[in-house]
């Protein structure tokens, strides 16, 4: 097996500990501004009036769906279809690390960001969905981007063209669903985002460089149609 070069490895890694940090900081900053979170709600308060039916449909779906125990069964039926597709334990177990380690990033930021939800009584249409957790960054979001990057990075050629699309608004239709029901402030989304997006480079790189995750098994694309 051709040897790899570390320098996209070490600009992978050195990006996600810059971005890391600028989101910790921007959280930080974000709590302790009381003119930013106005103004960060005036936001979310305008996404929430633009109210609907149907919005609340998409958006009550997102939050059990992606939800803690919802995206455990997304993340279960999605290993399941890569297992059948690539027919590969050693894919299975990689696709488990590119989701849950860049998943798991924004918990740790939000244990040390500790940034308040949005207060639920100014929206104009109160959904119901009143989280105990913190808000900063958003886990919904998280968990949607980190599937998404999975599966375009797992993809090639003109399909990986279209999942990207697809993936790109899947996750926006999540951070926007999250403002919707007040649970999240635009920072809350773009945070995990950006963060997610970092570490699912960060971590595909690694495992590329993992001898025993990098044995040979095809990708989406390669597979038998």
């Amino acid at each position: 097996m051709m040897k790899r070069s570390r320098g996209p490895l070490i600009v992978s890694l050195c990006s996600l500990a810059g971005v890391f940090a600028l989101v910790v900081a921007a959280g930080l900053l974000a709590r302790m501004s009381v003119g930013w979170t106005a103004t960060e709600l005036t936001v979310v308060t305008g996404v929430n009036g633009v109210h609907s039916g149907f919005f609340d449909l998409v958006a009550h779906a997102i939050n059990v769906g992606l939800g803690p125990t919802g995206a455990v069964v997304v993340l279960a039926v999605a290993l399941a279809i890569a297992a059948a597709v690539t027919r590969s334990f050693l894919a299975v177990v990689r696709a488990l690390i590119q989701v849950t380690v860049p998943w798991a990033l924004a918990d740790v930021v939000k244990v040390i960001v500790q940034r308040p939800r949005p207060d639920s009584a100014a929206l104009p249409f109160p959904t119901g969905v009143d989280p105990v957790t913190f808000s900063y960054p958003s886990g919904h979001t998280a968990f949607a981007a980190a599937l998404a990057t999975w599966v375009v990075l797992s993809t090639a050629g003109r399909t990986q063209v279209i999942v990207s699309i697809l993936g790109a608004l899947f996750v926006v239709v999540t951070a926007w669903s999250r403002m919707y029901l007040g649970a999240h402030y635009p920072l809350d989304v773009t945070a995990s985002i950006i963060l997610v997006s970092a570490g699912s480079l960060a971590i595909y790189e690694v495992c590329q460089r993992v001898p025993w995750l990098t044995q040979r098994s095809r990708t989406l694309e390669a597979a038998p149609q």
